[in-house]
């Protein structure tokens, strides 16, 4: 029997796009983060400089119409973790993925996979569109040997209240969630359904969700508008002060999808990313962390909120 991963690898060729060629918007990504830098250097010892933590994300779904081909997969992380480690980095682009349990139940090379990306320092975090199956998420992750930790990423809003409650696996394993991202407020993720701030805070409840709440047990990390280019615009923007309060960290992250492999709702695949990556990696107030990591170092910074609209 041949290796799980063992497959001819899907096309990566990058389908007609609108958009300005690549050289055309490299060369204006790389004004705008000159001018940027230009505006950081100029921010005096007194003024707070915000640390734009900066994740990539992945959720594959329980259809098998959008499972990615798992050797194409592999490859995809190979070159998108070393991405933007540059020297004075000690890593390059850090991501998290996410696999409802139809995948990692069915999927003959989801044991493969986990392992390879966790090779690659990929954390697996738990999304799941059935609250039941998140513990069994977990579950499958841990016994497939990968480190699945506390990060729920994808929930509706209204779930927040119940996400403070332990959940209990079949086989009597209790998981409980830490960190929340990728809030929907409807589902559909038609515009305006899902919540694009960037910054981490303690979402109060699940009616009052974008207040935050000091002594809150539940972290949301806010992945902004999950693209190259708002990215880009959000990190110009808080370099040149006009976003943010001089919080110490603020979050953004990249949302690529499974079946195309490029960032959601755009034509950008991994060509794009890489060439963003070392662009932003100039900029040194932007950090590369996964989203626990996010979470984390904003505890030990002081727990400051930095959600913005």
């Amino acid at each position: 029997m041949s290796h799980p991963l063992n497959r001819a690898p899907i096309a990566m060729g990058h389908a007609p796009s609108r958009r300005r060629p690549l050289p055309l918007r490299i060369g204006r990504m790389f004004a705008c983060i000159a001018v940027a830098l230009i505006a950081f250097l100029r921010i005096t010892p007194a003024e707070a400089q915000t640390e734009l933590y900066v994740s990539g994300t992945m959720h594959i779904e329980s259809s098998p119409a959008r499972w990615p081909d798992p050797e194409a997969l592999v490859e995809f992380f190979t070159r998108a973790t070393a991405a933007g480690h540059s020297s004075g980095r000690a890593t390059g682009m850090r991501w998290s993925i996410g696999a409802d349990i139809g995948w990692l139940r069915n999927e003959p090379a989801a044991a493969a996979v986990i392992a390879a990306t966790e090779d690659l320092g990929v954390e697996w975090d738990i999304h799941a569109h059935n609250s039941v199956d998140r513990p069994e998420c977990y579950v499958k992750i841990r016994d497939f040997g990968g480190t699945p930790n506390r990060v729920v990423s994808g929930l509706m809003v209204s779930e927040i209240d119940a996400l403070r409650r332990p959940l209990t696996a079949s086989d009597g394993t209790r998981w409980g969630a830490a960190v929340l991202w990728g809030l929907v407020i409807r589902a559909g993720h038609d515009p305006g359904a899902d919540d694009r701030a960037f910054g981490v805070w303690r979402p109060r409840n699940s009616t009052d969700w974008k207040r935050h709440a000091p002594l809150g047990s539940l972290i949301a990390v806010g992945g902004g508008g999950r693209t190259l280019d708002s990215t880009t615009d959000f990190a110009l923007r808080l370099a040149a002060g006009t976003a943010g309060r001089g919080e110490p960290i603020s979050s953004a992250t990249i949302n690529v999808a499974p079946d195309t492999l490029k960032v959601v709702n755009t034509t950008d695949g991994i060509d794009e990313i890489e060439a963003w990556a070392d662009m932003m990696a100039l900029l040194p107030h932007v950090q590369w962390a996964t989203i626990r990591e996010t979470a984390t170092d904003w505890v030990a910074a002081g727990g400051v909120p930095s959600r913005v609209e």
